[in-house]
């Protein structure tokens, strides 16, 4: 619930940042967005306030097993991996490298088997923008015509630059998580 909720409120922001990142125009012409308001006024007065939302439900479909999975295959690790006893004794670096590992581990396993879900969201934010043509006209209908004219490698265009970003990721993410989880259980 939280991770949909997050998305509720998040998402225009995250549809406008997609929108900026790719608006390109030719030299010395305009771009057709000046910056995040003003993104969000043209993109709501010619795509309506639902344009900010394009491709919202798949990014809740998706946030749920992408969630789900990273936190269980990270608490899954953390018998192999931590002997919450020995944490104290546990050189710094020792327990920084067990947590990178275990949340790389979890965060590449949910992002690889989650990444087809963020490749139609992204197209779906993306899709009767900038002055082009619908091409969808539903999630499900990106994901049949990217079966239809990629195949199955089309959903993970981009994957390689998402995954190298996991490990600083998981270790902050992770390791904030485990060491506030076990402050609250000390301190009842």
């Amino acid at each position: 619930m939280s991770g949909i909720l997050t998305i509720a409120f998040t998402y225009p922001l995250d549809l406008v940042r997609t929108r900026l990142a790719l608006d390109m125009s030719k030299y010395a012409e305009p771009r057709e967005y000046q910056g995040t308001l003003g993104a969000i006024k043209k993109i709501a007065k010619a795509e309506g306030v639902f344009g900010l939302y394009k491709g919202f439900w798949i990014s809740c479909v998706g946030i749920v097993p992408y969630l789900a999975l990273s936190l269980s295959t990270y608490d899954m690790l953390k018998p192999f991996l931590f002997d919450m006893n020995l944490m104290e004794s546990e050189s710094i670096g020792s327990v920084v490298l067990n947590y990178l590992g275990a949340g790389t581990i979890a965060g590449m396993t949910a992002q690889i088997l989650t990444y087809p879900l963020d490749t139609i969201r992204r197209r779906m934010q993306l899709n009767g923008g900038h002055g082009l043509q619908k091409a969808y006209r539903s999630s499900f209908d990106c994901l049949k015509k990217i079966v239809m004219t990629e195949g199955v490698k089309g959903f993970y265009k981009g994957m390689i630059p998402n995954l190298v970003k996991i490990p600083p990721a998981a270790a902050i993410q992770f390791s904030l998580y485990d060491l506030f989880r076990y402050q609250v259980m000390e301190n009842k």
